[in-house]
């Protein structure tokens, strides 16, 4: 079991209601649980630390949501996709909104918030984009491109500046259609070599 699969001493002493009778009179214990993961045919036992709680006032035992989101970050490890507490502290170390966040990668606003909450798991090139979005210079990219203005780019802690993409010539320049490039382009005849 990873040190990522373990409880944190917050996550094991927070403040737990009985689902069951509603008394605050709630013990937490550690057990490792055993699931499986599922992809098409195969499935994958994996293991985890969970809290278990009981209640002391009337004995029931419960999970909660700590629990499923222990399971649900042990699944993100197994496929080696980020979990969502990593692609929301992604967006949070930018100081990105998360509509800020959708305008820059143009992912849908919906599908962020669903894997920033652990209700669905990013497919791997999405995983890939969001990896590539934690080196800085990824990010000064995506708004020079955004805006195509250098003045806008917050410049990189690492590497390279947005100055440095400012000095970057375009790969391809177009071409002004003018009347004499239009005369040599009706004279262009393409040859089709022939077979013998």
């Amino acid at each position: 079991m990873s040190e990522h699969d373990r409880v944190s001493r917050a996550e094991l002493h927070q403040a737990i209601v009985c689902a069951r009778c509603g008394s605050d009179r709630v013990r937490t214990r550690l057990e490792t649980d055993r699931f499986e993961h599922r992809d098409g045919e195969r499935a994958t036992p994996l293991d985890v630390e969970i809290p278990v709680r009981a209640c002391l006032r009337c004995g029931f035992e419960f999970t909660d949501a700590t629990a499923e989101e222990k399971r649900h970050e042990a699944v993100c490890r197994h496929l080696g996709v980020l979990t969502p507490r990593e692609i929301l502290s992604l967006r949070q170390r930018y100081r990105l909104s998360r509509a800020d966040f959708v305008r820059l990668t143009r992912i849908g606003e919906a599908s962020l918030a669903r894997w920033e909450g652990g209700l669905v798991i990013q497919n791997g090139s999405i995983d890939q984009l969001l990896y590539l979005m934690s080196f800085p210079e990824n990010i000064d990219r995506l708004k020079y491109r955004q805006h195509r203005d250098p003045l806008t780019v917050e410049p990189s802690p690492v590497s390279r500046s947005a100055a440095d993409f400012a000095r970057v010539a375009p790969r391809f320049r177009a071409l002004q259609a003018t009347s004499e490039r239009r005369t040599e382009a009706e004279k262009f005849t393409l040859l089709v070599a022939r077979e013998a």
